[in-house]
């Protein structure tokens, strides 16, 4: 899945959507089309007053075809070897 952040709510949850999203793999430029559907919706507090609002969508992906699984696995791995601090 993915988490979108954005400054106001776009999706209510449990709707189904179409994401596309460009990523980069040993260097190599891909763009992913995936279906997903938003699982949970977080609004953060704000930092300080009049900071702008992070809204949080938490997405899950769905029907995902192989080829784009295969693709989504080895960006998470080439992620948790070159930069393990940033992997939750």
């Amino acid at each position: 899945g993915a988490l979108l952040t954005t400054t106001r709510p776009l999706f209510e949850k449990n709707q189904k959507l179409t994401v596309s999203f460009q990523i980069k793999l040993h260097h190599i430029d891909s763009l992913m089309t995936v279906g997903a559907i938003v699982r949970n919706i977080v609004e953060e507090e704000r930092s300080e007053p009049g900071a702008p609002l992070n809204i949080n969508h938490g997405l899950q992906f769905i029907d995902v075809e192989p080829n784009s699984t295969m693709l989504l696995q080895s960006l998470i791995y080439q992620q948790m070897i070159e930069q393990p601090q940033s992997v939750i």
